[in-house]
């Protein structure tokens, strides 16, 4: 009867998990939070944007670089 009771204990604690897991997952695919790891990701690589007009296409060309590294 014991052992029945800790199996089933066990199951319950095994399904509270896997449901926390995919709470998770649900929140890490929403839109928002996909963006803030994407602009986070990007701050990473990305160099500041220059103030000077002729750093603009070595910044741009910068920028499509990592987009398509990064898909």
């Amino acid at each position: 009867m014991e052992a029945a009771a800790n199996e089933k204990l066990k199951c319950e604690e095994f399904e509270v998990k896997r449901l926390k897991i995919t709470e998770q997952t649900k929140r890490d695919q929403q839109p928002i939070v996909m963006l803030k790891r994407f602009a986070e990701a990007l701050k990473s690589v990305m160099h500041p944007q220059p103030a000077d007009l002729c750093g603009l296409p070595l910044y741009f060309d910068n920028l499509e670089r990592v987009y398509k590294q990064f898909g």
